[in-house]
C-alpha cells in the first residue's frame, strides 16, 4: 500500500513499543487520527504514523501499573495548541511517589511502613490522579513554611493500606509527622516512653510550642505510657485549633476526637 498522505488511511503498524494502531482519518494537514488498538483514538503527525514513533500512553510504565492515560491533560510531547493542558510536574511527582511506595521492592518488605500498601485502580491512572487534585483546593495550600500540603492515606482511616480519593486527603508537614509513629516502639513495647535511672519518662513533641513535653519520673512504664499518651492527645486538640479552617474538616473532626489506641497501638 502506498503510504503518500492521500493514502494514509487504513494504514496500521506498531510502534516502536510494540502497541499496534491503524489510522482511521486524515484530518487536515499533516495530522491523522489514529486508532489503538484498545479503541483509544489520538491525533499524530503523518511522518510520526508512517515511523511508529507515537506514545501509547496506556501502558503501565511507572511500576508496571501507572499510566499517563489520554484526557484532560496531555503529556509536554503532546501538547500542540493553547487550549492544551499539560500535566502539572508537581502532581505527577506526587503520583509517582505514591506508585513507588506501594509497589517499589523498595517498600515491600515487612518491616516498612508501607507494606501491603495498595493505589486504588482508578488512581493508576494518572489523569484520575490529576483531576481529583485539580478538584481539591486544599492541595495548593502551602504550610507556615511555604511547604505545599502532602498526601496522606491513614489520617481520615487509620491504618489505611489503601490510597483512594475516599482515603486521602492533603495536610501540611506538621499534621503528617504528629500521626507518625516518630518513636519505635522500644524493648519495653511502649511508644515515647525511655528508661530513666531507676524509672522511665515520656517524651512528646509539641509542634505547636517547638518545646518537648517530658513527663515526671515514674515507677513503670505504663504510668509512663499513660503520661505519653495524655501529652499526644492534648497536642491534638492544640492543632484542631491552629489548622481550623485550613485542611479538611474531617482532619479537623480526627484531631478532636484523637484515639492514640486507633493509631499508635497494636
Amino acid at each position: 500500500m502506498s503510504t503518500k498522505i492521500e493514502n494514509i488511511v487504513g494504514f496500521s503498524r506498531s510502534n516502536l513499543e510494540g502497541y499496534p494502531f491503524t489510522v482511521i482519518e486524515r484530518l487536515g494537514g499533516y495530522k491523522v487520527l489514529i486508532g489503538w488498538f484498545c479503541g483509544q483514538r489520538v491525533e499524530a503527525h503523518y511522518s510520526n504514523a508512517l515511523s511508529g514513533v507515537i506514545k501509547y500512553y496506556n501502558r503501565g510504565s511507572v511500576q508496571g501499573v501507572g499510566y499517563l492515560g489520554y484526557g484532560k491533560f496531555k503529556h509536554r510531547r503532546a501538547v500542540t495548541g493553547i487550549e492544551d493542558k499539560p500535566f502539572d510536574p508537581r502532581v505527577v511527582s506526587l503520583w509517582e511517589d505514591m506508585l513507588e511506595r506501594a509497589y517499589s521492592d523498595k517498600y515491600s518488605h515487612p518491616q516498612s511502613t508501607y507494606f501491603n500498601v495498595k493505589v486504588d485502580e482508578i488512581w493508576h491512572s494518572c489523569q484520575n490522579f490529576s483531576e481529583w487534585v485539580e478538584s481539591n483546593k486544599i492541595s495548593s495550600l502551602k504550610d507556615f513554611n511555604g511547604e505545599f500540603y502532602q498526601l496522606d492515606k491513614d489520617i481520615l482511616i487509620p491504618r489505611n493500606k489503601i490510597y483512594s480519593p475516599a482515603t486521602c486527603c492533603f495536610v501540611p508537614r506538621e499534621l503528617n509527622s504528629f500521626f507518625r509513629n516518630s518513636y519505635k516502639s522500644n524493648e519495653y513495647g511502649t511508644l515515647g516512653v525511655q528508661k530513666r535511672g531507676k524509672g522511665f519518662r515520656s517524651h512528646c513533641n509539641n509542634p505547636v510550642t517547638g518545646r518537648r513535653m517530658i513527663s515526671l519520673q515514674r515507677s513503670s512504664r505504663e504510668e509512663a505510657q499513660e503520661d505519653y499518651i495524655k501529652n499526644k492527645t492534648h497536642v491534638a486538640k492544640l492543632l484542631a485549633d491552629k489548622w481550623g479552617g485550613l485542611v479538611e474538616e474531617r482532619v479537623i473532626e480526627v484531631l478532636r476526637n484523637f484515639s492514640f489506641e486507633e493509631y499508635f497501638l497494636p
